[in-house]
């Protein structure tokens, strides 16, 4: 016998189970609770941090300013 089983299948995120599919896992619960925990922090100013940015010196946000305007 052979079967499929792709990760819509593996982690019940299909409306309806596909008849060969087998779920070992519910993945939307889980994702609900990332997202929830992550707005939160948003939220509440805990997310981005400034070790999660990227910083760039004046002098060359000038210069790709500049770049820009020109293009």
């Amino acid at each position: 016998m052979v079967s499929e089983l792709v990760d819509f299948d593996l982690f019940n995120m299909m409306p309806e189970p596909a008849s060969h599919a087998k779920s070992y896992a519910d993945f939307l619960p889980w994702a609900v609770e990332a997202y929830a925990d992550w707005a939160e922090d948003v939220r509440s100013g805990g997310y981005p941090e400034d070790k999660h940015g990227f910083h760039m010196e004046e002098k060359e946000l000038g210069k790709f300013l500049d770049a820009i305007e020109k293009a």
